[in-house]
């Protein structure tokens, strides 16, 4: 039949669905022939068809059909496979047409399918249908699929039969695959680990026989049966792998599989010791099956060391392994690295030599990581988790034998001198990258460094780092006397030196320690004379021994680097970074521009003797963004420049423009990479804060990434959006914190927008990013106050976003969002006295603020009546209740009208007049100044509260003049302690002569915020002199001193009435 026939679209009653038409479509939807519309139709027909009943089951049968095209065969194995993965047709809440009969149907076809299959590509895709169905329907609905995998391989088969082979084949691929999939879901395990057993033995046996033959085999003229043997050899060893690796939780303790580890551990020794384990002459197919089931057999042994080091370790043969792995390492070096001068050496292809690892290379690679496993589960208590006394014993002998038969004191020292004698060497292919893709290798090797798992050089530095940390003793001293030859022989050639300082950088920390207390001692600042004698040397390999000295200075300035030589390391810096000098290639310099960073951002960095070569080192790594063409490599430059922004504070006005008017470009090509974004917004935020308020020019690129950020408009990707958020908000604060104090008229009218439509959704974000929008708010009613309070209806929002959180919200969160609007009201009062709190009151009110505050400081009291098993626990208690009262303190010193009129709603909400809510909130509101409020500035703001209370006169006020009394002897004592005026009041400062100014240092919100704190009554006001005012107040209300003693004073104790007394108030 010709199912590439025009193709006619019929509605779906006269399409249904069949065999013919299905094939139809699937021909169209795999493009043969099709045109744009037909496979738009095609593709729309089988997404129609999917909720039919048979549709899976015809598309099995038309994959199984090995007379149909391979395209439309695999389309065909494609649908179904996605719709199991995708779990629309096979899992749970399944929504497509497959019911228990097909899925029958269809798990009885897929072992057939793919034991008859020729086809390896379709073999695979049904391979992984099977596994994925396995996983989900064994053993409930397919209960013998393993018994009947068993069936096949463990049963006989004929060598010579080519049917016999392939169904043996398929069987163990298909095996492998499932093992794949089960050993990857840990809820899984379990049933692995049920049928290791039973899977490993036939396994374990086909591998056997098929191996014998490889155990001596030296050349690539392998025969037909070797090739056959060698197409089952590959997928017994991954599952073998697997099943050793994760079938078992104690691999060690059970017979088989220890004979088994034993058995192919004992070929993959017999091949790796050979001078050629995968065969001689040109690579062909057979010899890269063999290479694979060498790979797999060191991969087990690298996840069984890395995942489970006791299992490994207690493996008979296991030290004789890493000892062969040593082996494989010590003979890889003497082939590896290169030198100088064979840099460009290139095959007639134009391709390089080397360029792709051997095999040997590939698994001297997992000899290292494997060396580093076994280290680490002798070095890291951690390692080896312990919980039973068995293991614990067990582990105990694991690190011993660790340490007595794997890494003895003469393979320790002679790995640390194979390390940095050759493979802390660059090969020939990482100099030929060098020089035709500095860009690119130089950010790959100064970048993120999370791929030394694909690397002998990087996993070499690794395993170096880990040498020094666990055999510090013995290794520091070698490499001490290493530097000390190697400065001082001028003879030594540039790879040699840049092993040596490679060394000297990595072990930095643990050198340093070292020289404190033993010999020989080194110090680094003694060796930055032959430094710079290196860097005079002209010879073109010396490049190599510039950039190493860039990095090795890098770490180093952290751990010792006198102040003196501090301009030394400036002037180096400078000549790495002179592209005039040719030894300065691209790599070098780029290198040099990222430790610089380094050199900045160290913790004993000082302005004032950098300044003289700021103006060349700024230049020169600006010079370089534009330079080089990785936006990665233009991103960690730019971080240098941030840090100088941020170090140099107020100098770097001469560069600042510069530097700025770079990055609207880099902006532009940064696309979605939201992490070079980042950079961008910090480098700003620096730049704000280093120009304070000389910084006014940069606010429109400031404001335009606030706003493609913040704005709900915004063009940008959800997620980027979301990861760029708290950075904008930092951004936003940044440019308000560096505004001089100026009119609403005078902001930019970006700045005015932003405030109505973006502040309000970012007070609704996260604990940090709420933070920061509610230092946001301070900042705006700090700088424009009249204009901020004259807008009812946003001050009433902005509470009304804070109010539903304020009883659940833990202290630190809680004082964040209670210290902007004790500031609110602060500032309010600042301007328009108590008229101004009368407007931030009724915004409280009205926003259901005040409700919750009053219902939480309730809950609080309500709570503390109750006691033992059944006593209530409120989340208003400690510093957050002192916040919640806070506010109150605030409003009622400010007025004790307002303060009653406003809490007079929530108080008839609780259902209570006034007079009742008074004698419990007071009674709350002392007991908790008393008891718990510690911090001097907060006790003293709720006392003159308080205070102010009892100048009204009411019968709630007067009748706790003992607890009032009682309050006033504590705080006055504790404000005039240590004074010899007793009369004088620790907490008042000095009021400024003339305008607040900004100090050193400090910014204009800062400023700003300091100058409100200034004004506070709690810095103005001496409480002795208060409580003096208000009892005169009192007494004179009540119709003088008897009257008053009569009716009040009489209430309180005498030793409180003396104590008071004593204090020479009244």
């Amino acid at each position: 039949m010709d199912y590439e026939s025009e193709f006619i679209e019929l509605p779906g009653e006269a399409n249904p669905l069949s065999r013919d038409n299905l094939i139809r479509n699937l021909a169209l939807g795999a493009g043969r022939s099709a045109g744009t519309n037909d496979l738009q139709t095609a593709t729309k027909q089988l997404q129609e068809w999917e909720s039919q009943s048979q549709f899976y089951v015809h598309l099995q049968a038309v994959f199984m059909d090995q007379d149909l095209p391979f395209e439309v065969r695999y389309l065909a194995i494609l649908q179904l496979l996605n719709a199991v993965i995708n779990k629309h047709a096979w899992g749970r809440a399944s929504t497509q047409g497959v019911n228990a009969y097909d899925k029958q149907r269809i798990r009885s076809q897929l072992l057939v399918a793919s034991y008859r299959e020729p086809d390896d590509r379709l073999a695979r895709q049904n391979a992984l249908l099977t596994a994925k169905i396995v996983r989900s329907d064994f053993p409930r609905e397919w209960p013998n699929v393993f018994d009947d995998l068993n069936a096949t391989i463990g049963g006989g088969f004929d060598h010579q039969n080519p049917i016999h082979l392939l169904q043996m084949r398929r069987a163990l691929e298909l095996l492998q695959i499932i093992v794949k999939e089960l050993s990857k879901a840990s809820l899984k395990l379990s049933t692995l680990r049920q049928k290791a057993p039973e899977l490993l033995e036939p396994v374990h046996h086909i591998f056997q026989s098929c191996s014998e033959r490889f155990i001596n085999i030296s050349d690539a003229n392998f025969s037909i049966d070797d090739t056959n043997a060698l197409g089952l050899l590959v997928p017994t060893a991954g599952i073998i792998r697997r099943i050793l690796v994760r079938g078992y939780q104690f691999p060690h303790r059970d017979e088989l599989a220890v004979r088994v580890f034993q058995n192919v551990s004992l070929f993959w020794l017999a091949r790796a010791q050979q001078q050629h384990p995968a065969g001689s002459g040109e690579t062909s197919s057979s010899m890269k099956a063999l290479e694979k089931v060498l790979l797999q057999l060191a991969k087990m042994h690298l996840e069984l060391a890395e995942d489970n080091p006791v299992a490994f370790v207690s493996f008979p043969g296991s030290a004789q392994l890493q000892s062969t792995y040593f082996d494989l390492i010590r003979r890889f070096a003497e082939t590896y690295g290169s030198s100088f001068a064979s840099v460009g050496r290139k095959q007639r292809d134009g391709s390089l030599s080397d360029n792709q690892p051997s095999l040997v290379e590939k698994l001297v690679l997992r000899g290292i990581l494997l060396l580093r496993a076994t280290l680490r589960a002798m070095s890291d208590p951690n390692a080896i988790r312990a919980r039973t006394d068995v293991e614990k014993e067990q582990k105990e002998q694991v690190v011993r034998v660790l340490h007595s038969e794997f890494f003895p004191p003469t393979m320790v020292q002679n790995l640390l001198e194979i390390i940095v004698s050759k493979y802390f060497v660059f090969t020939a292919s990482d100099l030929q990258r060098w020089e035709d893709e500095p860009d690119e290798w130089e950010a790959a090797e100064g970048g993120d460094t999370e791929g030394y798992r694909f690397s002998v050089r990087l996993s070499a530095e690794k395993l170096f780092l880990d040498l020094v940390m666990r055999f510090t003793e013995a290794i520091v001293p070698s490499i001490i006397s290493l530097a000390h030859i190697t400065m001082s022989n001028p003879s030594i050639g540039a790879i040699q030196k840049e092993s040596v300082y490679t060394a000297l950088g990595l072990a930095a920390d643990k050198i340093f320690v070292h020289s404190e207390k033993n010999e020989p001692r080194y110090n680094f600042n003694d060796s930055l004379p032959p430094l710079i004698t290196d860097l005079q040397n002209r010879d073109p390999s010396y490049r190599l021994v510039r950039r190493r000295i860039a990095i090795l200075i890098g770490k180093w300035v952290h751990i010792q680097l006198s102040k003196e030589n501090r301009p030394l390391v400036y002037q180096i810096f400078l000549h790495l970074l002179d592209k005039s000098d040719e030894l300065n290639d691209l790599v070098v310099r780029v290198t040099a521009g990222r430790q610089l960073k380094e050199i900045i951002s160290d913790w004993e960095f000082e302005v004032q003797p950098f300044l003289h070569y700021a103006p060349d080192l700024i230049s020169r790594v600006m010079n370089l963004i534009t330079e080089v063409e990785l936006p990665e490599t233009k991103m960690a430059l730019l971080e240098t420049i941030s840090s100088i922004v941020e170090q140099m504070g107020r100098h770097i006005a001469p560069f600042a423009d510069h530097i700025v008017a770079l990055l609207p470009s880099l902006w532009d090509e940064t696309g979605d990479e939201t992490l070079r974004k980042q950079v961008i917004v910090t480098l700003l935020v620096n730049m704000f804060s280093s120009m304070g308020t000389e910084s006014k020019q940069y606010q429109e690129f400031a404001l335009f990434i606030i706003n493609a950020v913040l704005s709900p408009e915004s063009n940008l990707a959800e997620l980027e959006r979301m990861a760029l958020f708290a950075d904008a908000l930092d951004l936003w604060r940044a440019v308000l914190d560096n505004i001089p104090n100026m009119t609403a008229s005078e902001l930019h009218p970006e700045l005015l927008r932003l405030l109505k439509t973006s502040l309000i959704p970012a007070l609704g974000m996260d604990s940090e990013a709420r933070r920061v929008a509610l230092e946001i708010a301070s900042s705006y009613f700090l700088l424009i106050p009249a204009e901020f309070l004259s807008e009812q209806s946003f001050i009433v929002e902005l509470l009304r976003s804070q109010a539903p959180d304020l009883r659940t919200l833990k202290p630190e969160a809680s004082a964040q969002v209670f210290e902007v609007v004790e500031q609110l009201l602060r500032a309010a009062e600042e301007l328009n006295g108590a008229q101004g709190v009368q407007t931030v009151a009724d915004a409280l009110v009205e926003s259901g603020f005040m409700q919750e505050l009053f219902g939480g400081l309730k809950e609080a009291y309500d709570a503390h009546q109750t006691t033992g098993p059944k006593a209530i626990v409120s989340n208003v208690q400690g510093q957050v209740e002192t916040d919640f009262f806070s506010i109150l303190a605030r409003i009622l010193y400010t007025s004790p009208e307002i303060f009653l009129s406003t809490i007079q709603s929530p108080a008839t909400g609780l259902g209570v007049d006034i007079n009742a809510t008074m004698n419990w909130l007071l009674e709350e509101w002392f007991s908790h100044t008393q008891e718990l409020v510690t911090d001097p500035p907060r006790q003293k703001l709720m006392t003159m509260a308080l205070t102010h209370l009892f100048t009204t006169g009411e019968p709630y006020s007067l009748g706790r003049l003992q607890q009032l009394m009682d309050l006033w002897v504590s705080v006055i004592e504790s404000l005039t302690e240590g004074s010899e005026d007793k009369n004088k009041d620790s907490l008042v400062y000095t009021p400024p002569s003339g305008p607040f100014e900004a100090s050193e240092g400090q910014s204009a919100g800062e400023a700003r915020r300091a100058s409100l704190q200034s004004a506070d009554p709690v810095h103005n006001v001496n409480l002795k002199d208060l409580v003096k005012y208000a009892v005169g107040v009192v007494i004179q209300k009540c119709g003088g001193p008897e009257r008053f003693q009569e009716e009040w004073l009489v209430n309180v104790d005498k030793e409180v009435v003396e104590q008071f007394g004593r204090l020479g108030v009244v």
